[in-house]
């Protein structure tokens, strides 16, 4: 695949709902493609975070793997998931948008 870049967040819950995350995490990702050599952004979200694989999703991010880890925050094995946005969807999107 190449070099990566990660993508994490993480909103107090009275700022859920206002698409802020939205705004934060594509800010995030445009300014790694525009700066660094990376072929893809990679996030990490636990399976039952409804809201971030919806974000992700509308991204253009694409679910890649599913397992079951450790969650240290939570105590106790936790599903989890692996998203993964490449360049070349990213520069497609973005393609897409400026021409409407």
């Amino acid at each position: 695949t190449g070099p990566e870049a990660e993508l994490g967040y993480m909103l107090r819950p009275d700022l859920h709902g206002r698409g802020i995350g939205g705004l934060a995490a594509r800010a995030a990702v445009a300014h790694a493609f525009a700066t660094r050599d990376i072929t893809q952004v990679k996030a990490d979200i636990w399976a039952d975070n409804v809201a971030s694989a919806r974000l992700l999703t509308r991204m253009g991010f694409v679910r890649t793997v599913q397992e079951q880890v450790m969650a240290k925050a939570r105590g106790v094995m936790t599903a989890s998931e692996t998203w993964v946005l490449t360049r070349g969807d990213w520069e497609s999107l973005e393609d897409a948008a400026k021409t409407g």
